[in-house]
């Protein structure tokens, strides 16, 4: 079995939550399994402890840097330094990527008062002190920093990584055997539930395993794309329900695809796909189909 590295992915999260998913889809086309606040969010101290549990079962703890310190635990400290200290004080291999500009940054994304900027500024001082720091500018510019230094740190920093049945990470979630198809099936519906309770940090959590695990699995690929359609990310969206038309064409399939490409401007592809979902024989989409034909006449 192909093994995979655990990884903790280490921000403030409202106003990187783009440059976040950049990077945690990043990392699984690594084969890498990232685990952070949107799954754990780290906002008081008892939550915090468990977070601990989770950073120790992780290979590579990544730090990503922006305008904000981020909510201040009861230490004074903010719990994304927290998470940096306990990283280092667990001597797991640490990245840091600290965006370039950081004046550059939008008032929005960044620290209100005089106190959070200098705890911003003595942070950025601490972590960069004999350590390898990239600096970033734009969610595309850092996804391709951690892709290249994460290569770079497995090969001179070799972790144990993730082979099944040895991590406590498994126990979150209900997988005993990967040839269990139906266990995706089991996971795709309990992610429903989870987005349906606007648990989105557990929903993504349950469905990058799911992936990771099942890549073919149809309600799995369904789902995923499902959760980028509903944040938006049409391009994020397209990747999985291409791959679930190219495993099963219907009516259903070519619809999602039609949509998204609908959603983004490509209405030539968008008509081209929803004239072949007329061809497959009557469902729940055909009148949604019709409808978005309408719409590109």
């Amino acid at each position: 079995m192909q093994k995979k590295y655990t990884v903790f992915l280490s921000s403030t999260f409202d106003d990187l939550r783009e440059e976040r998913n950049e990077v945690i889809h990043t990392l699984l086309e690594m084969n890498c399994i990232p685990c952070g606040m949107e799954y754990f969010p780290s906002d008081n101290d008892k939550q915090f402890e468990f977070i601990k549990t989770i950073i120790d079962e992780c290979d590579y703890y990544i730090l990503i840097i922006a305008g904000r310190y981020g909510s201040i635990g009861k230490n004074g400290k903010s719990y994304t330094e927290m998470e940096y200290r306990y990283a280092v004080e667990k001597n797991i291999p640490i990245l840091i990527f600290i965006h370039s500009n950081i004046n550059s940054i939008s008032l929005d994304k960044s620290e209100k008062n005089e106190q959070g900027r200098r705890n911003l500024e003595i942070f950025i001082q601490d972590v960069s002190k004999d350590k390898m720091v990239k600096y970033w500018n734009g969610k595309e510019d850092l996804a391709r920093k951690v892709s290249t230094t994460m290569i770079s740190a497995i090969e001179r920093h070799p972790a144990p990584g993730w082979i099944k049945g040895s991590s406590h990470l498994e126990k979150m979630i209900p997988i005993w055997n990967e040839e269990d198809s139906h266990l995706g099936d089991e996971l795709a519906d309990i992610s429903r539930l989870c987005k349906r309770e606007k648990k989105i940090g557990q929903t993504r959590f349950l469905l990058q395993w799911a992936y990771l695990l099942y890549p073919e699995n149809e309600n799995v690929l369904k789902e995923y794309g499902g959760l980028y359609y509903d944040e938006k990310n049409y391009a994020q969206a397209l990747i999985y329900w291409e791959k679930l038309l190219s495993l099963r064409k219907s009516c259903g399939n070519y619809f999602l695809c039609a949509l998204t490409y609908y959603l983004q401007g490509e209405y030539k592809k968008a008509k081209e796909y929803c004239h072949a979902a007329l061809k497959f024989p009557d469902d729940t989409y055909r009148d949604r189909v019709t409808d978005l034909l309408k719409n590109l006449i």
